[in-house]
């Protein structure tokens, strides 16, 4: 299969709710939150904004027929690129494509800003496996620890939860 690395284009904004939905909410997934966290991860005016941000990179992984099976979002942040709204279709998980569209975007991210350290995300503490995931990939969990956000449309939590940076130096 012929995958390419691209930005995300404003006709996909249906295309990635949905992926990004299905990724983070839904059943079949083993990056999901369901068990944590009610509602949708994202919406068509957040992902809209993303799009058309020019301060946020929206890179899509698509195939031969430019079909979207995966996207992630990188932000400069201080020294390093924040890189979050990571999904790949959950059909498609544990093939290798998000340890390959993960490493393009840390790439991706040398390249755009020069002299950045690395590369940072947060990630739900009570996520062990994905925590795991990441530190296979030279990911390191700091000692930043946030509260789950109220505040933004992700998803009403079901439980207490925390949100811990990780950090990977280039």
């Amino acid at each position: 299969m012929d995958m390419k690395i691209g930005f995300a284009q404003a006709h996909e904004t249906d295309a990635l709710v949905d992926l990004i939905n299905l990724a983070y909410r839904g059943s079949e997934s083993w990056t999901g939150e369901r068990d944590l966290i009610s509602g949708a991860r994202t919406d068509r005016a957040e992902i809209s904004a993303l799009i058309a941000d020019a301060k946020a990179q929206f890179l899509v992984l698509r195939d031969e027929a430019q079909q979207i099976l995966g996207c992630i979002v990188a932000e400069k942040n201080g020294d390093y690129a924040y890189l979050g709204m990571f999904a790949i279709n959950p059909n498609l998980q544990q093939t290798g494509l998000g340890k390959a569209l993960l490493a393009g975007a840390e790439h991706f991210a040398r390249g755009f800003w020069r002299g950045i350290k690395g590369s940072k995300m947060t990630v739900i503490t009570a996520r062990a496996e994905l925590l795991a995931y990441y530190q296979r990939r030279g990911y390191v969990q700091s000692e930043e620890l946030q509260p789950f956000p109220r505040d933004v449309k992700v998803g009403e939590p079901k439980q207490a939860l925390q949100l811990v940076t990780l950090y990977k130096t280039f």
